[in-house]
């Protein structure tokens, strides 16, 4: 009978024993890793930027209603966020403090459908697309103003129930800027079409180099990619309209993607700080079985997670630190590899591990990075029909693809094409002459 019981009691005495163990092991955390401070710096010690000069501010802003201060909404906004965020466990923050304006509430009827999709207003008629961009020119305008600052500052949510940038909103913005191109190439007022697509090009690189939340970048990745795209259709309908010389592209097509502009260093330090902020959230909300967390709190390391983190994030970026031509085999080797080669064996920080697990793999974040990367190649393709356009054949032949240096296909004569490292559609980009 005696050996019963001690067979029985003996897994629970195991159990015990090792909980008390894991106990001792977790009596203290780590100390901040030199790699968890450089990230932290990235963030804390950027260069200050004035209100005035940030875009961030007034694109929080830029679905306030009609005949109101985009940047003044965004500051409400931003004074009224900081009140919520006082307490992380609130899941519904009320009611904005004022009115916006919305796309899908708020345009008119008759351009509905001429503006619901990324390039469907290209094909309207031009007087329907004349009277769409003279309707919302308030909105136009609004956009022009965003695209005139220098600079992007972004916050770092404290918890994930707080709302980002309207981007929606400001790419219904960009829309009106190439449809109002659109009627300026139409008719044949060059240096008009020229400025608009410099000033969009011009905001959407700065944003894609000061981002640091990698929804921003990515925001702005697509942002570029269109204005490539549409801005193409537009540069055609100049060439098509009379306009006597060439009607190439504005100077900033011809200038290369920058390592900032292509760079996720800053995004890493974001994501790991935003991430570091959600754990900390989770932690002290409610929102987990109390009597779960309540043992297994004590095995929870919040700096040696952040440190882990951190590891993880810059060893990953640093394989993709690599010239464009390396980057292929580069992104394939890290799409393909385990990430974490840590033992992964071990009582410390054991509820930080299983936290850890559960975060987005990174190779998913190969597949931002080669989006991000193939701007390059989509520049390239851009550019090169325009000055197949213009009969400019020795501006055209540097223009090859910057992963294999092979020149970019034209397919039957009139279409240049490029295929990126993006998956599925996002890496295929026609640019017809």
């Amino acid at each position: 009978m005696k050996r019963l019981v001690w067979l029985v009691s003996l897994p629970a005495v195991l159990l015990v024993g090792t909980y008390v163990a894991a106990l001792i092991i977790n009596f203290e955390d780590a100390a901040p890793s030199p790699i968890a401070e450089r990230m932290r710096a990235l963030m804390t010690e950027r260069p200050e930027v004035k209100e005035g000069e940030n875009a961030y501010v007034f694109a929080f802003g830029f679905d306030s209603e009609k005949g109101a201060s985009a940047v003044e909404w965004g500051r409400k906004k931003l004074d009224w966020l900081a009140e919520a965020d006082s307490d992380p466990d609130e899941s519904d923050l009320g009611e904005l403090p004022g009115n916006t304006w919305s796309a899908s509430r708020d345009r008119a009827p008759r351009f509905r459908e001429l503006a619901s999709g990324q390039d469907t207003f290209l094909t309207t008629d031009d007087a329907l697309l004349a009277e769409w961009v003279a309707d919302e020119a308030w909105l136009l305008d609004r956009y022009l103003a965003l695209t005139q600052y220098p600079h992007w500052r972004e916050s770092i949510p404290d918890h994930a129930a707080l709302p980002f940038v309207p981007f929606s909103d400001v790419m219904e913005g960009q829309k009106l800027l190439m449809g109002k191109a659109l009627l300026a190439a139409d008719k044949d007022r060059g240096e008009e079409v020229s400025a608009l697509l410099e000033n969009d090009l011009k905001f959407w690189r700065m944003v894609l180099a000061e981002s640091d939340l990698l929804i921003t970048k990515m925001i702005a990745t697509a942002a570029v990619r269109r204005h490539f795209q549409l801005g193409n259709v537009v540069l055609r309908r100049l060439s098509e309209s009379g306009e006597e010389g060439p009607t190439g592209a504005p100077s900033l097509w011809a200038e290369p993607m920058t390592a900032e502009e292509r760079s996720l260093d800053r995004v890493m330090a974001g994501e790991w700080l935003y991430g570091n902020r959600l754990l900390q959230d989770f932690v002290e909300s409610s929102s987990h079985d109390r009597i779960l967390w309540s043992l297994m709190k004590p095995l929870f390391q919040p700096q040696d997670l952040e440190n882990r983190r951190a590891e993880s994030l810059v060893r990953w970026g640093e394989e993709l630190e690599v010239p464009l031509e390396e980057l292929p085999a580069a992104l394939e080797s890290a799409r393909s590899s385990v990430v974490d080669k840590e033992n992964r064996l071990g009582l410390y920080n054991l509820s930080g591990r299983m936290l850890l697990d559960g975060e987005m793999p990174l190779p998913a974040y190969g597949e931002y990075l080669a989006r991000v990367a193939d701007l390059e190649g989509v520049r390239r393709a851009a550019l090169l029909a325009a000055r197949l356009r213009d009969g400019d054949s020795v501006g055209a032949a540097g223009l090859v693809n910057p992963y294999t240096g092979d020149p970019l296909p034209l397919e039957n004569g009139s279409v240049v094409k490029f295929v990126g490292l993006a998956k599925g559609e996002k890496g295929r980009h026609d640019f017809p002459l």
